[in-house]
């Protein structure tokens, strides 16, 4: 990293909530004019950093988790053996996540005056400077002094911004990134913020690590495990690979086969499905990145598990700060996806590990293990690809596993045709 900031949070400003039905509240409700922000709350966060002011407008992201979502947590016994503890459901009112736009400075008060009459967000247009997806851990306290907690990131005319917790910049942090300094007379300084290019360059990191200013160093290559796979290659083990069947030889009271109706049928449905699924031996996906053709012309969610293992709990010092970080994550990654494929992404189950890894890996969750060097993420992939192969229907879409342990080159895996 070559340049980070404090932000300094101006302003977070909640609209006026509407009942959620003609009746009035009961009084076991939540009043409608508290000051406490709320999961479906709609509001203005105002902030300033590297001498600019940014006007994030945001809503509740209600698609983020499923309505039947879960954490189930596992904990190390004492003769290290990984077992599991307990289930508690993930109610979607413990978590305050938001999306939203970036709006000019022209014309943020007459959107607010929109959001808050409940006026449809207009089409992007040139008053939009970007999207916004955050996280609110804290909104703040005036009477204390205390500003909002919040992570997440936004984008300003292509550049993407990231905000983090001191905390958890600490945790990530290199040894050539920028050291923080905490003061009390600044209690923004506990948020940071960076861009996009503030990150360094492959040859960039060279020069500062103290290597030879030998030009350009390429970036290491990351691949994902796709044609490594039995699955994605073998026509036996994936009905997608295989050839539409031949047509029979038809008997010679029947040339046109207009007599056996029903296998011209069932050849031509073997056909369409398969030409449509685009597979075979010498499929390349390469030319199809980027291109959204054959993408949900509607908003599409697809709910997916997370696992987090020993060690990427570990780097976040509990499991509840591990499970905050995948659902900021998440909330984050889902911009990404809804403005590339129009599908949003969703938590239905989060599988927590306890920070003390296992002596030995359980066999019902063997990708569960301490850093080794015999075992590279490749391998730890393929544990966890097998054993979400093993869990049968259990209503994810995806399943996604979070390592503290990223060794090798390989950073994911993908099934041909699964989803």
């Amino acid at each position: 990293m070559k340049r980070i900031s404090h932000p300094s949070t101006l302003a977070l400003e909640i609209l006026p909530r509407r009942p959620s039905s003609a009746g009035s509240y009961s009084k076991r409700s939540f009043p409608l004019d508290s000051p406490v922000l709320r999961h479906t709350d709609t509001f203005r966060l105002k902030l300033s950093a590297f001498d600019d002011t940014f006007y994030l407008h945001l809503r509740p992201n209600e698609h983020l988790i499923h309505p039947a979502a879960r954490i189930n947590h596992y904990t190390t016994t004492s003769d290290g053996r990984s077992v599991f503890s307990y289930s508690e459901p993930l109610l979607p009112e413990s978590v305050k996540a938001y999306w939203g736009e970036v709006v000019s400075d022209e014309i943020t008060d007459d959107r607010l005056r929109e959001d808050a009459a409940g006026v449809s967000p207009r089409p992007a247009g040139k008053s939009e400077k970007g999207w916004a997806r955050i996280t609110v851990h804290h909104q703040g306290d005036i009477k204390q002094g205390s500003p909002p907690s919040f992570e997440g990131a936004f984008s300003v005319h292509g550049v993407i911004h990231h905000v983090m917790t001191k905390d958890n910049y600490l945790r990530n942090k290199h040894a050539l990134d920028p050291h923080i300094v905490l003061s009390d007379e600044d209690p923004d300084s506990a948020l940071v913020i960076f861009r996009d290019s503030d990150i360094m360059t492959p040859h960039e990191y060279h020069v500062a690590s103290g290597g030879l200013d030998i030009g350009y160093v390429a970036p290491p290559a990351r691949t994902c495990a796709h044609d490594a796979l039995d699955f994605n290659t073998n026509p036996l083990a994936n009905p997608v690979l295989r050839r539409p069947l031949a047509p029979p030889v038809t008997p010679w009271y029947d040339p046109l086969g207009f007599l056996d109706t029903h296998a011209h049928h069932t050849n031509e449905t073997l056909w369409k499905r398969d030409d449509v699924a685009g597979g075979g031996l010498n499929s390349n996906f390469e030319g199809s990145i980027g291109q959204s053709a054959g993408c949900p012309s509607a908003q599409k969610v697809i709910y997916m598990g997370v696992a987090a293992d020993c060690v990427y709990t570990s780097s976040y010092g509990s499991t509840q700060n591990a499970s905050q970080q995948i659902i900021s994550n998440f909330n984050t990654a889902s911009a990404l996806y809804k403005s590339t494929f129009n599908v949003s992404l969703g938590i239905v189950e989060l599988q927590v590990h306890d920070p003390t890894c296992p002596v030995t890996p359980d066999p019902l969750n063997p990708w569960n293990l301490p850093c080794q060097d015999n075992v590279t993420l490749n391998d730890r992939l393929s544990l966890f690809s097998e054993w979400r192969g093993q869990k049968g229907n259990d209503g994810a879409g995806l399943w996604h596993l979070m390592s503290g342990c990223p060794t090798g080159t390989e950073v994911g895996i993908a099934w041909l045709a699964t989803l």
